[in-house]
């Protein structure tokens, strides 16, 4: 498992050498990042947990595998330990994870509670709280800068991954709460079903050493309004 630092530096490194491609030089950089981190606060370490970017695949395998679901197809309520338990689920999912160090993360992250027969899910996806949307918000940046990388480092006609973007210079900012309410069913039905893709091609039994973390995000953004509201058109006189 990487350390704390080794993570940094390559988030770093990755923003560094996408921001060397589009002509910002790196002796530029280093003097924006000193002055930057010169204005910061002193503030305590927060714990990194590197194991928190695989957690959710212990849910979805709950939801997908039979010997986790009931009998309506539904994830069962499962003991902590024990065969067939949440326990055994962790450790099978996350091999090189403590399987109580990733129970301990789903009960702090409020994905799974207790019931009169056993834990349960509350959900398909995991909404991190704490310190730990902070490690979730690190992953998600570092994933979005190497497929940026990837894609500029590729010469036209070569593969690419796909990226794009779907935005509008001028949405009123009263609109983002209904529309990010409106995207969020379309965007867990298509994730749901990308990830049943992902965990099919990862059971593939083609014979292959190179194992890779392949996957795929939807995020809403809102950029810091630069133009004032358009001034309301007035009422004809007569």
């Amino acid at each position: 498992m990487p350390s704390r630092p080794a993570i940094d530096a390559e988030l770093l490194e990755g923003l560094a050498r996408l921001l060397q491609s589009t002509g910002v030089t790196p002796a530029a950089q280093l003097k924006t990042f000193r002055r930057i981190c010169g204005q910061l606060e002193q503030r305590p370490t927060p714990t990194y947990r590197q194991h928190l970017k695989n957690l959710p695949q212990i849910i979805g395998e709950w939801y997908r595998n039979p010997a986790y679901l009931d009998a309506r197809g539904a994830p069962r309520p499962l003991r902590r330990s024990g065969r067939r338990s949440l326990m055994a689920l962790a450790e099978q999912v996350l091999p090189d994870t403590d399987p109580a160090v990733a129970l301990a993360a789903l009960e702090h992250n409020r994905a799974i509670r207790p019931t009169r027969t056993g834990w349960v899910p509350i959900g398909k996806r995991i909404v991190y709280v704490d310190e730990d949307v902070r490690a979730h918000a690190l992953e998600a940046i570092r994933s979005l800068l190497s497929t940026l990388e990837h894609n500029l480092s590729n010469r036209r006609g070569r593969f690419r991954l796909f990226e794009c973007i779907a935005s509008h210079p001028a949405v009123p900012a009263s609109a983002l709460k209904s529309f990010d309410a409106r995207l969020r069913p379309q965007a867990m039905d298509f994730l749901q079903r990308a990830y049943a893709d992902l965990q099919r091609l990862s059971r593939s039994s083609r014979v292959s050493r190179r194992r890779s973390r392949l996957g795929v995000s939807v995020f809403v953004f809102e950029d810091p309004p630069t133009t004032p509201h358009p001034p309301r058109p007035r009422r004809p006189t007569h």
